[in-house]
């Protein structure tokens, strides 16, 4: 059986909002106040193969030891997956006697950034990079299919929350509109790959089909404009006189589309590096994490077709749903859910 690794999650906020729970309230303003005012950030990972233990070290630049990359090598199968995910946000809500003059509620405003990492790898891959190819002498690597995705966006929301009670249920729903902004956008997609090394060393025989995407590379810092698209958001809680609750939700329902000055590199083609001592060519990472980027020399050598083109890409989308009940009130809670 594979296994999942959750990293840490945490939430800040500044009074005078109240804490947010799956059954209540978004905003809860409490007496004398009109505004509610929060600071949050959240970071997650998780993966069927990659330990928490090694994703630290490397996504900060950590040391590396060999009994981390064999705590991963016991996990991997012939396909693994990772995703990652770093959230933080600024929000305002507020009380309103009146939404769009129809109904009591209130409103709320976010401003958000995001940032995404994703990735289906083989087993041959992972240890070709952690370990290098002196392993690989005189045999195959099977590295597809491969996909890494990543990037950066900020979103604008303005969202509405509604509480009330009918036939001795209790209602709470809320519904959010998104506006996003690309800042920077990096995908390799290879259905197909696949790597020889020369049992001397002498040569590697590289056979591959890869679509390589990125954003606009001369602006990506904070503020670049290398993408727009929309997104929505709702929940749903509906309660019954004793406290038991269900929850629905979905979040982050919508796409991005990349500017036509994003880069678009087809590369399908089988490839020989001669004159170099390849026993160790891919050994990157025993202490420190380095990035191949399309600038690197690896991936300069198979590029032949480079284009500006602009592209549509789905946002990162959670659905939950749960039932909570309150076997003891105010004691004991049994909630059952998928994610």
């Amino acid at each position: 059986m594979k296994k999942l690794f959750l990293a840490f999650c945490f939430t800040l906020s500044l009074e005078p909002s109240l804490a947010l729970d799956s059954n209540s309230e978004l905003f809860s303003i409490g007496p004398g106040f009109k505004f509610v005012y929060k600071i949050d950030a959240d970071y997650s990972f998780s993966s069927d193969a990659i330990t928490n233990r090694l994703a630290k070290e490397y996504f900060r630049n950590g040391f590396i030891s060999n009994s981390m990359k064999d705590d991963v090598s016991k996990n991997l199968f012939s396909s693994n997956k990772f995703a990652g995910e770093f959230n933080s946000s600024i929000t305002i809500g507020q009380n309103l006697d009146t939404i769009f003059g129809l109904l009591k509620g209130s409103s709320f405003i976010r401003l958000s950034n995001r940032s995404f990492v994703h990735s289906n790898f083989s087993e041959d891959l992972f240890e070709l990079y952690f370990r290098g190819n002196k392993n690989y002498a005189d045999k195959i690597a099977d590295l597809g299919p491969f996909l890494l995705k990543s990037f950066t966006y900020q979103q604008f929301s303005y969202g509405i929350e509604r509480h009330h009670t009918k036939n001795d249920k209790s209602y709470l729903w809320s519904a959010a509109f998104s506006i996003n902004i690309g800042q920077k956008y990096t995908s390799y997609d290879s259905p197909v790959a696949s790597l020889y090394t020369a049992p001397d060393g002498t040569y590697l025989d590289v056979d591959l089909d890869l679509m390589i995407r990125t954003s606009d590379s001369a602006q990506s810092s904070l503020g670049a404009f290398n993408g727009y698209g929309f997104s929505g958001s709702g929940m749903l809680i509906i309660k019954d006189e004793d406290q038991n609750a269900w929850t629905f939700s979905a979040d982050n329902l919508g796409y991005i589309r990349w500017t036509k000055e994003s880069a678009q590199i087809p590369v399908d083609s089988s490839f020989r590096f001669e004159g170099i001592d390849a026993t160790d060519s891919f050994d990157f990472s025993d202490t420190i994490r380095k990035e191949i980027t399309t600038d690197s020399a690896y991936i300069q050598s198979f590029i032949t077709d480079r284009r500006k083109k602009a592209f549509n890409d789905m946002l990162p989308l959670h659905l939950s749903a749960s039932y909570s009940a309150q076997l003891q009130p105010g004691k004991l809670v049994l909630v059952i859910g998928a994610e």
